[in-house]
């Protein structure tokens, strides 16, 4: 709904937007986070320059197309497309999501991470090349460790992907302020939703039911937080619009439970007669087991609040699988 300039999100979204942003340019965006964004900025009819390499685009999971500008250059080309004299103009915001070994053993590849480390650092300077005045990064609770629980949060990653993050969070903020750009850094814990990588566990465990397979899992007994991908994208696109200048946001929905307590109707909302084989796997190396997150300052500073339930990012990944 489109009214004095302002949008309003009246379709489950639990916040007012001012439309400050009118071009934004996204990296990493083939991804459960990155489509479920351009399809929601798209919608608000805000323009997006898309920043990924060809062979990754599926341009089908995209909604609106006539808002797309895509570009191809990925995260090593970022530097040298800062020199290019044929940027996109009138970009607002840049929001950083690309990241190579998020799952798997690139996570402690050192030479992968590193490279995304400077990738990173690289977007902020691109940002600037293209006219943003904001720059908003993706960082993970990996940077915090095994467990996210007490206060004031200690750093102690444990994997080269979250020290990674970690130093990245640290010299994009320094980069970005010696460029003059506003900076915020967003913390993310278990967001899920359709077209993740079919080793996330909620993909795995619905596509695993719809094949009349039941999954095998650890125990479960992790207490964990999860965000549907639609409250990922408005927290997000709340923070490039109204982030305060040098903060980090946790993002979850700041609701925990056992992952067992989460999954365990998961077939009876699937309308599916297969049990769950809870303790069929041990737990792996180095598990998180307490992860919940602080969403008191990103809900002061942008209104945004979650609006989904853990049932509706269930039945939307059911969904997006059946088709």
């Amino acid at each position: 709904m489109y009214k004095n300039n302002n949008f309003e999100l009246n379709n489950r979204g639990a916040f007012n937007m001012c439309a400050k942003l009118r071009k934004v340019v996204i990296t990493g965006c083939t991804g459960t986070i990155g489509v479920a964004l351009v399809n929601r900025l798209t919608e608000f009819g805000i323009q997006c320059v898309l920043l990924n390499p060809a062979r990754f685009v599926n341009k089908d999971a995209y909604v609106d197309k006539s808002k797309l500008e895509f570009i191809d250059c990925a995260l090593d080309q970022y530097e040298s497309f800062a020199k290019s004299k044929e940027l996109p103009d009138g970009c607002d915001a840049f929001i950083h999501l690309a990241w190579q070994g998020t799952i798997g053993p690139g996570r402690d590849d050192v030479k992968l991470q590193l490279e995304n480390l400077k990738g990173a650092v690289d977007a902020v300077e691109l940002a600037k090349a293209m006219g943003c005045k904001c720059f908003v990064g993706a960082g993970s609770q990996a940077e915090y460790g095994k467990g996210v629980e007490d206060y004031p949060r200690e750093y102690r990653p444990v994997t080269g992907y979250g020290m990674a993050k970690l130093s990245a969070s640290h010299l994009c903020k320094l980069k970005a302020h010696q460029l003059g750009l506003r900076f915020n850094w967003v913390r993310i814990f278990s967001v899920f939703g359709p077209h993740s990588s079919s080793l996330s566990l909620t993909q795995y465990v619905v596509e695993s039911l719809l094949n009349g397979i039941s999954p095998e899992l650890t125990k479960c007994e992790q207490v964990w937080d999860f965000l549907y991908t639609k409250d990922a994208v408005d927290a997000i696109w709340a923070i490039a619009e109204r982030g305060k200048d040098g903060k980090t946001y946790e993002l979850g929905s700041g609701q925990t439970g056992t992952i067992r307590s989460f999954l365990e109707n998961v077939p009876e909302w699937l309308g599916i007669d297969v049990a769950l084989s809870f303790g069929a796997k041990e737990y792996p190396p180095n598990q998180i087991m307490k992860m919940c997150a602080d969403i008191k300052e990103l809900q002061e500073d942008t209104g945004w609040k979650p609006a989904y339930t853990f049932k509706d990012g269930i039945l939307a990944i059911a969904a997006s699988l059946r088709q």
